[in-house]
């Protein structure tokens, strides 16, 4: 399911329409028109009326909201999702326990997930479920891959940081990490999910001083958890000196 917007906007060149190639576009492909709903009409003040301002506009033009639906698309994401039922962790409370059968049907999954990517290459969330089937089949890379290419289509998504961050931090690959927690900060700068992920690899790759400023960051946000005050007390430890830049997670759970 994809949503476009398409309208009219009314100015001195006259009437403009927008969005509707962009629609016949995708209909030339194969996908359907599902649902059209009114979204807004734009208005802006008139100056050369001399009334009060709140009544002082003009009528531009209106946009709709359509949705519209590729059937090939929707029945893979629903064979995929009927496959990989209750073999995917959503939440670190999950236990997901896959054997020999349960493997196979992640792997059939995944190839559902890449005949969507193949129909419609943008599509973010055929990139993460396919991750999170990786995930579960422990392989890493091929998560990580994939997450990142789900974040060069919506980089605005924050469900996207989240899990990237958790699986660059599986993969000890923190340098990974620095760089698209930074990214994910300057989209959400109080999500405390993405912060902690930033923190810690500015940990672990020695940056002390930054991380500080992360933890003060994440008391302002989270002042009630109680281990956002020690991982700031460690990284202030890490940055006079006191103790050496951690290697591995055991050497700060030694210290908080």
């Amino acid at each position: 399911m994809k949503e476009l917007k398409i309208g009219l906007n009314i100015s001195d060149k006259g009437m403009e329409f927008f969005g509707s190639d962009e629609l016949n576009s995708y209909i030339d492909k194969g996908w359907a028109v599902k649902r059209v709903s009114p979204n807004q009409a734009f208005v802006k003040e008139n100056p050369d009326l001399k009334t009060d301002k709140s009544e002082s506009f003009t009528f531009t033009g209106y946009d709709m909201i359509v949705e519209i639906e590729h059937k090939e698309i929707s029945d893979h994401f629903s064979k995929a999702s009927d496959l990989s039922k209750g073999l995917l962790q959503f939440d670190k409370a999950d236990s997901v326990n896959i054997g020999f059968n349960g493997k196979r049907k992640l792997k059939k999954a995944i190839g559902h997930y890449d005949n969507v990517i193949v129909i419609d290459p943008s599509n973010a969330g055929a990139y993460l479920l396919k991750a999170k089937c990786h995930e579960s089949l422990e392989e890493s890379s091929e998560a990580v891959g994939s997450l990142e290419n789900a974040i060069q289509i919506e980089p605005y998504n924050e469900i996207l940081y989240c899990e990237i961050g958790a699986a660059l931090m599986k993969q000890r690959d923190f340098v990974r990490a620095v760089q698209l927690m930074e990214q994910g900060v300057n989209y959400f700068p109080e999500e405390a999910r993405i912060l902690s992920n930033l923190g810690l690899s500015y940990l672990f790759t020695n940056m002390a001083d930054k991380a500080v400023k992360v933890y003060d960051k994440l008391i302002e946000i989270e002042p009630e958890y109680e281990l956002n005050k020690r991982f700031l007390a460690y990284s202030k430890r890490v940055l006079n000196g006191e103790l050496s830049a951690p290697q591995t997670e055991s050497d700060i759970a030694k210290s908080i």
